[in-house]
Order: C-alpha cells, then structure tokens, then sequence
C-alpha cells in the first residue's frame, strides 16, 4: 500500500501518533496492489471491495496506465473515488478522498491517473 497525504506539520502529527487535538485522519491518496490470482475483472474486483458497499454501486468506465477499468464514488468519514484496474494477476486499487469535490487533491489524484505506467 502507497498512502500519500498534503505534506503539513498537522498531518505528520497525526500520522505519528502525536496530533494534541482530537480529530480524524487526513484525506490522501492510495494505491493498494492485491493479489488477483482468480483473475478477476476490475468490476467483480469492485463488487468485493469494502467501499462498494457504502458506495453508490455504479461503476463507470475508467483507465490507468493505459488499462481500462472502473471507477466508482463513495461516501464514508469523507467522500471517496476508487479506480480498480487488473492486470494479470494483479488488481491496483487507486483511491482518493476529499472534503469537497473541488479539493485540489481530486485533481491531483486525476493527474496521478493519467501518469501511470504499467512496466512489462
């Protein structure tokens, strides 16, 4: 798992357990690679994902270093957009959270997406 978070002296405190105030996590960034061994389609792979069932279970076309996959919103602590794709036996799981939907790290996210490069 990959988690990235805005780099803030708040974050780094909460992160290392030394945050004074009471509060939650920090929204981030994550990449999360899985063991696909049955060689599931980025889709099944959403339908078992936590976030599928808080999320609006409607997929939408989506793509990541070249692959196509889905994507799909989802509301918890903070709103959230996951991007599955499989490739071999492997599912990469693109996550994103955000306070507000025009929160500079949903575009961040975008940019990471489309940056991607599968090596072979």
């Amino acid at each position: 798992a990959l988690v990235m978070v805005e780099d803030t002296q708040s974050n780094r405190d909460i992160l290392e357990g030394k945050a004074t105030e009471p509060g939650e996590g920090p929204v981030s960034m994550t990449l999360d690679i899985y063991q696909n061994k049955d060689e599931l389609s980025a889709e099944e792979w959403a339908k078992q994902d936590t976030n599928w069932n808080v999320g609006s279970k409607r997929t939408e076309v989506a793509k990541a270093g070249g692959v196509t996959g889905v994507s799909y919103m989802w509301d918890g602590l903070y709103a959230g957009k996951s991007t599955i794709v499989t490739k071999g036996k492997y599912a990469y799981v693109f996550g994103v959270t955000w306070l507000t939907p025009s929160d500079r790290i949903v575009r961040d996210a975008d940019a990471v997406l489309k940056s991607v490069i599968f090596a072979e």
